[in-house]
């Protein structure tokens, strides 16, 4: 069985298998370790334009999650956070 992070958030090199990203202290979805690269599951309807898509980083995932919640709310700098979960 695999333990739960601690769900502070973390900088990480992606050698786990699932990571949550969070937006704003909400989930908004799941990574998860698909080849090389990881599969975004969304957990927040806000996020569901990103359903599905292959990031080839975790930093690209974070970007995007950003930069889609910054054009949806203005220039308010949101910060996207990533979190092992294992």
């Amino acid at each position: 069985m695999h333990s739960l992070g601690s769900g502070r958030p973390t900088r990480n090199n992606g050698a786990g298998s699932a990571f949550v990203l969070a937006v704003s202290g909400r989930t908004g979805g799941v990574l998860l370790r698909e080849g090389k690269g990881f599969r975004f599951n969304a957990s927040d309807p806000a996020m569901r334009r990103l359903d599905g898509v292959y990031f080839a980083s975790l930093a690209e995932a974070e970007a995007a999650v950003e930069l889609m919640t910054t054009n949806r709310r203005g220039a308010q700098g949101i910060e996207a956070s990533i979190s092992a979960l294992f």
